[in-house]
């Protein structure tokens, strides 16, 4: 009777660990990769009611009624920015003053404003104005126009440098206060709002 030794057995689990051990390695990195890649399109793509929002040139962009309508910021980054204000008498005017100090201000705000002045019912002319005069107003030609200046027929959008971020509306003067993120986010969420996305 031949006996078969005991140690040939042991070898051949010796031999298969380490490939075990290594296809475990191999495994692991594979799926944190494809973990890493899901991620990264989560972090460049959100739902938001029923909307989907994707980055793109570092803008965050969705579809309504098939019209691409970007924003600075996602909508969940702006549930606490307060948007509360009714200015539909603003709407009438027949010319609308967009007043801000550009010495304080730089133009990203304004240009916030601007490409969302359509969605946001804005269809009368608008002017850049200055709401005191300094040496940059006059440089650039822009009139001196703040809320007192506004009537039934002139409008005005007033933006201010503040400490408070808040947002209001009388005597057709639309009035932003905050930092300049501040006064894009409540931009951001007036579209939001507008567009029934908030």
């Amino acid at each position: 009777m031949d006996l078969k030794p005991i140690h040939k057995k042991e070898n051949q689990k010796k031999k298969l660990f380490p490939i075990l051990i290594g296809l475990f390695i191999i495994s692991i990195m594979v799926l944190s990769v494809l973990e890493y890649g899901s991620n990264k399109d989560d972090e460049n793509e959100i739902k938001y009611n029923n909307y989907k929002f994707t980055m793109e040139n570092n803008r965050w962009t969705t579809y309504v009624n098939n019209n691409k309508i970007s924003f600075a910021y996602p909508p969940r980054d702006l549930e606490n920015t307060n948007a509360d204000v009714n200015y539909n008498d603003l709407l009438y005017a027949t010319k609308i003053y967009l007043s801000y100090n550009p010495e304080q201000i730089s133009p990203i705000p304004v240009q916030e404003f601007m490409l969302n002045k359509n969605i946001l019912g804005i269809q009368s002319q608008l002017v850049l104005a200055c709401p005191i005069d300094n040496e940059l107003c006059k440089s650039e030609s822009l009139p001196i126009k703040a809320c007192n200046d506004a009537d039934e027929s002139t409008g005005v959008i007033l933006m201010e440098i503040s400490n408070k971020s808040s947002i209001d509306f009388s005597n057709n003067c639309l009035q932003f206060h905050g930092s300049q993120d501040d006064i894009i986010k409540t931009i951001d969420k007036l579209v939001l709002k507008r567009l029934g996305i908030m």
